[in-house]
């Protein structure tokens, strides 16, 4: 399947979060030959990840992610604006840790609403995640998805 972008700018593809879904999407998209920019808070992490230093063991994540970063289709970044200042697509990977009464913990993804309103025209945004649509529509997003 090919993705058919907006502009030619780099990066076409951002995703938000460098966890354990950020990460691995982030990277097998690269390989695949997409430009990616993987946005995250953690600066620390950030830095790591720059030097081709993964947080997690996933067997050949580490490859993928060192390739990618040599043939500069991968990039990691603390910087909304760089992220996603040329994104046709935006990929959501952010946590949604259960509660104390078993809810699942909605405040990253509502927190990611303000790096949504950068983008500057229509894109696809996507949440890598396992929330179902009425935790989408409770976190104040509109939901469309697909069918199994």
């Amino acid at each position: 399947m090919e993705l058919w972008f907006y502009t030619d700018k780099v990066p076409q593809i951002a995703i938000v979060g460098t966890g354990y879904v950020g990460l691995s999407t982030g990277a097998c998209l690269s390989h695949l030959g997409h430009t990616v920019a993987c946005l995250d808070v953690d600066i620390h992490k950030i830095e790591q990840l720059q030097q081709g230093k993964i947080p997690i063991v996933e067997e050949g994540l580490s490859g993928l992610v060192v390739a990618g970063l040599q043939k500069k289709t991968l990039s990691f970044t603390t910087s909304k604006q760089d992220a996603l200042a040329s994104a046709a697509v935006v990929f959501l990977c952010l946590p949604t840790p259960q509660g104390e009464d078993g809810s699942a913990d909605l405040s990253y993804l509502r927190e990611s609403v303000d790096v949504v309103s950068l983008l500057k025209f229509p894109r696809v945004v996507d949440g890598r995640n396992t929330l179902n649509r009425e935790k989408w529509l409770k976190a104040g997003f509109t939901y469309r998805g697909v069918g199994r």
